[in-house]
């Protein structure tokens, strides 16, 4: 709740604004399918899972077929899990309830749950109205993250801790790219309806790689955070 208040502060400066026929506000909600792939085989992914975004973005025209986007909003409840086929000290830098947290066994299942503070910033680029339809294609959509809190759920074959904090096992910053297509329904004068898929996909580590296995290596595995959004919101 607190977060959605906060997006209707940061949104009621620019009521005034959206008046401009060249500038339109876009509230937008996203629950989606989260997951983490990575470089290393040893370290693999292990399902997926939900979260949501909610987005404030301001789309600024750039003639009858392009805009620019940019905006604010909240990524909640992202990452997924991964398996390690070796175990260890794996999330060393945070102080967990697991019992022996320091010696993680062989095949251990490290499930990450991460909230962002996001900017992103993209093009648009827009159909000819059909009745009362417009279609488009967002792309290239570039956004950056700032962690807000992380927890984590520890698998073993005999126990389960969930709720661990780990805020110092998931990296502060989170740069992904995305690419999305929609369309929008007009319900009267400057109200649209919004709909739409969008993938996006890291290109920064989603994790710190602080931990170290068995055998004394450094756990340095690059996961990268994937998503596929439904995208639902008002444009005017």
């Amino acid at each position: 709740m607190k977060r959605i208040i906060l997006l209707i502060a940061l949104w009621m400066p620019l009521m005034g604004f959206s008046q401009d026929d060249k500038m339109n506000i876009h509230l937008v909600f996203s629950p989606n399918v989260n997951w983490l792939s990575t470089d290393n085989t040893k370290v693999t992914a292990d399902g997926n899972q939900t979260g949501y975004l909610i987005n404030l973005l301001t789309e600024f025209d750039l003639g009858e077929r392009f805009g620019l986007t940019a905006g604010v909003g909240f990524a909640l409840l992202q990452g997924g899990r991964l398996k390690y086929e070796q175990g260890g000290n794996l999330w060393n830098e945070s102080k967990l309830n697991f019992p022996k947290a320091d010696s993680l066994p062989n095949g251990v299942v490290l499930n990450y749950r991460a909230n962002f503070f996001e900017i992103p910033i993209g093009l648009k680029i827009k159909s000819k109205e059909i009745g009362k339809y417009k279609f488009f294609i967002q792309a290239p959509e570039l956004i950056l993250g700032m962690r807000t809190g992380a927890k984590g759920i520890i698998e073993t074959g005999n126990s389960s801790s969930d709720k661990e904090k780990i805020n110092s096992q998931v990296a502060f910053f989170n740069l992904a790219w995305a690419i999305g297509i929609g369309g929008q329904y007009e319900l009267s004068d400057d109200l649209y309806l919004t709909g739409g898929l969008r993938y996006r996909r890291n290109i920064s580590d989603f994790t710190d790689d602080s931990g170290t296995y068995f055998d004394g290596s450094k756990e340095k595995s690059k996961a990268l955070l994937n998503a596929l959004d439904i995208r639902i919101g008002i444009l005017f």
